[in-house]
């Protein structure tokens, strides 16, 4: 299985910020996969905003630093795999992994109106204006 390139987190919180992340199906495999990415993603900034401390303070830290921005990065896109791989239990489900994907594609502004994802944004949306209608057709 390939790899999942860096997610954008503002992409991503961008296009979950009106699902009901933690409704009904709260302990779905997606959501707790989801959970765990939000996590994930957290650690990697919080990585990533030292790392660009130490460069302009204290070069000594710097490798060590990059190291652990780096596997904080890797046990983001594993956590983006693991949601990606996970058995969906409703439609917000497939909205997570669709704006999983999304963020995937976007790593910069810019990146919205290029291929796949002005066209996965449009699937999305589409997908959205489907759930009213689809929402009684859960699995159990």
């Amino acid at each position: 299985m390939s790899r999942v390139p860096a997610l954008s987190r503002r992409t991503l919180v961008e296009l979950v910020h009106d699902l009901d992340v933690l409704g009904s199906y709260a302990s779905s495999p997606v959501r707790r996969a989801f959970s765990a990415l939000v996590a994930r993603l957290a650690d990697r900034d919080a990585a990533l905003a030292e790392l660009d401390q130490l460069k302009a303070s204290d070069a000594r830290f710097l490798h060590l630093s990059q190291v652990r921005a780096g596997l904080r990065s890797d046990h983001a896109a594993d956590a983006a795999a693991a949601l990606l791989i996970a058995t969906i239990c409703d439609a917000a489900d497939l909205d997570l992994k669709l704006a999983v994907l999304i963020a995937a594609c976007e790593p910069h502004l810019d990146d919205a109106r290029t291929f796949p994802a002005v066209y996965l944004r449009l699937l999305l949306s589409d997908l959205r204006q489907l759930r009213p209608w689809n929402e009684g057709n859960r699995r159990p």
